[in-house]
């Protein structure tokens, strides 16, 4: 049920095991391999006894995140519905996620609304950020026993390609704790903007390195459509703080770009060559395939239909094309109001000085531009983030008001 009351008093500390057991999890830990196509992730058992434990408390807020998530499931469940896609295995995925959005969005916003909540998570996010930027950065050293570490969060066509990166460049290009490299610049640029919301909060200037840090993983993962929001996040940044330093700081990485030879991020600069790039032509090509196949079905969609990914060997690499083809023209539209709504409230919130802005502006700007060539809402591990980022988001304003 959607309770009329707008946010509870945690009674006890099974909040805070759920909140932060999920946080790390999420933070930390690899997938687990089920099957070849399926799988699980290791905060799932903590989702489903917080999902008992909601709905013994009978507790579900009643936010936007909430509103529009469910939203966004009526329209999945009628397309996988009116596809006769109900009980197709394949479908589990799409509820899935929902669920787990759901129930990590309300947990943790139970926990947080609490000013000591908040504030422990808080903590414990920019120890967090440290580690992994340490293990990201570690993982160029090619140390034996943490090359077999990566290898746990990465599967082998991730691994192939950063040993053939590593041989035609002085740099490699790292895969990290997330394993795809474009989800793991995804995941550092989400958080980059916490950091910029504590640095400008708390003008504490030793959260420059984790700032600097953040910036050079994203980096070394090579991402390019990653490199390039990270270069618009800092120009919605000097626009907002009118801080000039932020262009010379983006001029010394265009030179250390250049000057450590990172070829495959340094492509950005040349668009001749990136255009005749495999990883262009190749999501083009793809692209085109599935835009005639929606011109077929534009308003329901295929109803999911990850079966035919498993036929022709093939993903699109684009997030408003993969939810157009899956669910319909209603979902996509969701999908977009959902994110610039989001965008629109961190870029408030920052004018304001507010907690959570740029925590929100970042992973917004993610998202958004992430979705053009990559698919991160459609990762389970980024999605749970993402459900986080909001219940920060929302318990920043709590504690605002108060």
């Amino acid at each position: 049920m959607i309770s009329t009351q707008k946010y509870y008093k945690p009674d006890n500390s099974v909040e805070e095991f759920f909140t932060i057991s999920i946080l790390l999890f999420v933070l930390f830990l690899p997938d687990i391999r089920l099957s070849s196509s399926f799988a699980a992730r290791p905060e799932d058992i903590l989702i489903l006894l917080s999902f008992i434990y909601l709905c013994y408390k009978r507790i579900i807020f009643d936010t936007f995140f909430i509103r529009i998530i469910i939203l966004m499931a009526i329209v999945m469940f009628a397309s996988i519905g009116l596809n006769n896609r109900l009980i197709s295995l394949n479908s589990f995925e799409f509820y899935n996620k929902i669920i787990k959005g759901m129930v990590a969005y309300n947990i943790c916003l139970l926990y947080m609304q609490d000013s000591d909540g908040y504030h422990k998570v808080s903590r414990i996010l920019i120890v967090s950020i440290a580690i992994l930027a340490i293990l990201n950065i570690l993982q160029l050293v090619k140390i034996p026993g943490l090359t077999k570490v990566y290898g746990i969060y990465s599967n082998q066509i991730q691994m192939d390609a950063f040993d053939k990166v590593a041989l035609s460049s002085a740099i490699p290009r790292i895969t990290g704790l997330i394993g795809n490299p474009n989800n793991n610049a995804t995941f550092f640029l989400i958080v980059l903007g916490y950091v910029l919301d504590v640095f400008f909060l708390t003008r504490r200037k030793v959260y420059i390195i984790l700032i600097v840090a953040c910036i050079i993983i994203i980096m070394l993962t090579q991402s390019r459509t990653m490199f390039a929001t990270t270069g618009g996040l800092f120009a919605i940044v000097l626009c907002l703080t009118g801080n000039i330093a932020i262009v010379l700081f983006a001029v010394i990485i265009y030179f250390i770009i250049q000057i450590l030879d990172i070829r495959y991020l340094a492509l950005i600069f040349d668009s001749s060559k990136l255009s005749q790039t495999h990883s262009f032509t190749g999501r083009v090509n793809e692209w085109e395939v599935l835009l005639k196949m929606i011109k077929l079905q534009p308003i329901l969609g295929y109803g999911g239909y990850k079966e035919y990914f498993y036929i022709t060997q093939t993903y699109p690499e684009n997030e408003y094309i993969l939810g157009w083809f899956r669910y319909g023209a209603v979902y996509l539209c969701l999908y977009c109001y959902m994110f610039l709504h989001l965008l629109f409230n961190g870029i408030s919130k920052v004018l304001n000085k507010f907690s959570g802005g740029y925590f929100m502006l970042s992973t917004s700007l993610a998202m958004i531009v992430g979705s053009i060539s990559n698919t991160p809402f459609n990762n389970p591990r980024l999605f749970v983030l993402f459900a986080f980022v909001n219940a920060f988001f929302e318990s920043s304003r709590v504690h605002e008001e108060i």
